[in-house]
């Protein structure tokens, strides 16, 4: 994620009411879908009214999962502004804002040195200059490139190399873009234990539990909820594009059709 060196380090502040929801109300294609910049570090606090939002539930009675459903709900919740977006964008009217807090990022930390992914001097990155997740994509897709080039030439030594450090490369983009930030560790107990559950608001409520969930180290849950949000807007513009893409295409043919009938007809052709 660009700037995740130094979002992991953001400042709190408060954000204006006012622009949020003025932001949520301006015509939502002319936002991001025509190539602006999804809106990052906003969360809002909504009161949610047939609106679409992701929803965890227990789909068809068997596993939990998440899923895009209308919602209402008497107790406000929190969502990403990237989300309201996305729902004003599907719904036609956007969601009622209540409140809203901005991230504002600092400064990268002092203390970082460049690093070579897999022990590679090729493939440095340097944290003040490169942008990790950004660098370690393109440089899988360089191995990539060399392995079909392998395989191209009869290398299968140099290819089962290159495809192990590609998928390594896969592996280590997906973890520390998003798998570290939402790391919980599990720890199970042989009895019930009391605890504390907290949601996302109010001091929480005593009850007993058999299992205790614990942050990882690098446990972040602001940038784990931006990448999985970030996704799927740049899923959903994608696909808007190429709607609109195969719909031009589909009009000019048809306004092509038209006009060599006209021309045939004026010919005489068709009578």
């Amino acid at each position: 994620m660009e700037g995740a060196r130094r979002c992991a380090f953001a400042e709190k502040s408060r954000a204006s009411n006012t622009a949020i929801f003025s932001l949520s109300t301006q015509p939502f294609a002319t936002l991001w879908i025509y190539g602006g910049s999804p809106p990052r570090g906003v969360l809002v606090q909504v009161q949610p009214d047939c609106d679409l939002f992701p929803v965890r539930s227990q789909y068809s009675g068997e596993n939990y999962s998440i899923g895009l459903n209308y919602l209402s709900s008497r107790p406000p919740l929190w969502y990403t502004l990237a989300d309201c977006m996305t729902s004003g964008l599907l719904t036609g009217k956007p969601p009622r804002v209540i409140k809203a807090i901005r991230f504002t990022a600092k400064e990268p930390q002092l203390g970082l040195v460049p690093i070579d992914i897999a022990g590679n001097s090729d493939y440095r990155v340097d944290p003040y200059q490169d942008d990790f997740y950004r660098r370690l994509i393109e440089l899988r897709q360089q191995v990539k490139s060399e392995m079909v080039a392998a395989r191209a030439r009869g290398d299968d030594d140099a290819e089962d190399r290159l495809n192990a450090e590609q998928q390594a490369m896969k592996i280590t983009a997906n973890s520390t873009s998003y798998g570290i930030f939402v790391e919980m560790n599990v720890v199970n107990y042989v009895s019930t234990i009391t605890g504390t559950c907290h949601g996302a608001e109010g001091p929480g409520f005593e009850t007993t539990v058999h299992n205790v969930e614990t942050p990882g180290n690098y446990f972040h849950p602001l940038l784990g909820v931006i990448a999985t949000v970030l996704g799927t807007i740049l899923g959903k513009r994608y696909l808007i594009r190429i709607s609109q893409k195969v719909f031009r295409r589909t009009v000019a043919g048809l306004l092509l059709l038209l006009g060599v009938y006209m021309v045939l007809k004026g010919f005489g052709i068709f009578r």
